[in-house]
């Protein structure tokens, strides 16, 4: 399942600190967009002292229906890097901010598109994790959208993981070793819980009620050891790389 937000300020998931406060950082979900008409906020860490400070994951639906990697400072340097081709709806697509320094921002939809924009902007005091809106001070930007399999890691994801990502492969698989916060947000519990383990679970604002999941192969859908469809996935795109395992002692299937 998916959490599907109707473009109300009212209706978020929160929580009262930043899951990630600093360059470098990845956040990554899948979106399928009702609307493409506004500038909305699929994820972010912002600053609550005003309405300047944020990393964010945003859809410029009110310029090309593009994908971007936004930040934004207090000196007001409020800057996004833009993919190269836009969004549609009806649709799920795989979205990704990057931000590897505080001078090189790059965005990606459905593992390419990539754009990149290389303005130094230092966002400060953040203190505010936000899926369906950019909350800081203020709420705005909630899109009329379903999201699933949201994620932030505390590093730069380079274009071959974006990638298997974009192909359906579980953000558990990718990086986890880096991997701050995963919700699968499957909409079945309240708080909603983060499965990584650091229980950075969002508070439910509002309602956002359950939708259809996005196309993300099940991470219980296989054992550890044995991966018959997921592993030449992961070969092709990964280049051989394997994939951590994060419960080395266990071979039993596990569930989310």
């Amino acid at each position: 399942m998916s959490r599907d937000f109707d473009a109300n300020e009212a209706n978020y998931l929160s929580r009262t600190s930043a899951v990630r406060t600093a360059a470098p950082l990845t956040m990554a979900c899948w979106a399928y967009m009702d609307d493409l008409s506004e500038n909305v906020a699929l994820m972010a860490c912002g600053g609550s002292a005003d309405d300047d400070n944020h990393f964010a994951l945003l859809v410029l639906g009110a310029v090309g229906n593009q994908v971007a990697s936004g930040a934004k400072d207090a000196a007001d340097n409020d800057v996004v890097a833009l993919t190269s081709a836009g969004m549609s709806t009806g649709r799920w697509h795989h979205c990704g901010a990057v931000a590897s320094t505080t001078a090189f921002r790059a965005a990606y939809l459905d593992g390419g598109n990539v754009g990149v924009d290389t303005t130094t902007v230092v966002p400060s005091g953040l203190d505010r994790t936000s899926i369906g809106a950019l909350v800081r001070n203020t709420v705005v930007a909630s899109p009329n959208a379903r999201i699933a399999d949201a994620a932030i890691w505390d590093t730069f994801l380079n274009a071959r993981e974006m990638l298997a990502l974009a192909v359906g492969v579980s953000p558990l698989r990718i990086r986890h070793q880096n991997l701050l916060a995963y919700w699968p947000l499957h909409g079945l519990y309240s708080p909603e819980p983060d499965m990584v383990g650091g229980k950075l679970n969002l508070t439910i604002t509002g309602t956002v009620p359950q939708a259809n999941h996005a196309p993300v192969i099940p991470y219980s859908a296989r054992y550890w050891g044995s991966a018959p469809y997921i592993a030449p996935v992961e070969a092709a795109i990964l280049g051989g790389e394997q994939s951590p395992q994060p419960y080395p002692h266990r071979k039993e299937i596990i569930p989310y």
